[in-house]
Parts: structure tokens; sequence; C-alpha cells
């Protein structure tokens, strides 16, 4: 079991690091979609009483298309993702969206995700 579980981590880091420019091209090609789908998100999570001061932690975020959006929204968001590629994507498009101050991104794997924060942080 541990043997197929490094055999798709290995798979993984192949084709979002080392190929992560080709899925790059279809992430940016989706970054319109994601406005509706977090319009959405927004609905559901006020329903349950979760404001714009609430931290919002996106795991595989990608280039950073809900990340923006909800900043966008005034959500404090920090996304992960284990490609630098679309980390530095994501950093570029937050500047041009103007949400530096609301977003953070880090390259990471989201399977050490405890080395990131502290305890209760989210």
């Amino acid at each position: 079991m541990l043997m197929k579980c490094m055999e798709a981590y290995n798979w993984i880091d192949e084709f979002f690091i080392e190929k992560g420019h080709l899925f790059l091209k279809i992430l940016n090609s989706r970054w319109d979609s994601a406005w509706k789908v977090v319009d959405d998100l927004v609905d559901f999570l006020r329903s349950y009483g979760i404001g714009k001061w609430a931290r919002i932690l996106d795991l595989g975020c990608g280039n950073g298309r809900f990340s923006i959006a909800l900043a966008s929204r005034g959500y404090r968001v920090i996304g992960i993702d284990i490609s630098p590629i679309y980390i530095a994507d994501a950093w570029r498009k937050a500047g041009i969206y103007g949400v530096l101050d609301r977003v953070s991104f880090q390259v990471g794997n989201v399977l050490d995700i405890d080395r990131f924060f502290p305890r209760g942080y989210f």
C-alpha cells in the first residue's frame, strides 16, 4: 500500500512540477469560470455566518483562480500548491487583480500541511 502511495506521489511531482506549464494552459483557459463558482461559495459561506473576517485555506490552489476571486470579495486567503510554476502565476495574477493585501501563496505539498501553520490557525 505504501508503495502505491509513493508511486502516486511521484506521478504528481512529475506532472505538476516538471511539466506544470502544460496544465497551466488549461487552468488559464478556465480562469473566468472561477468567479461564478466563488459567487456561489460566498453565498454558502455567508449562510453559515462565515464572513470576510474568515481565513480561507485553498489547498491545491493551482494558479490561484479561486483564491484571488475570494480575496477580491474581502476574504483573507492562503493558497498552497505543489507547483512553483502555478504559484508564480498566482502571485502575478494577485498583483494584477489588486489583492496582494488579502492573499498569499506558498509552494508546498498538501500532505505536509501540518508544517505550514501553527495548531488551530484555521
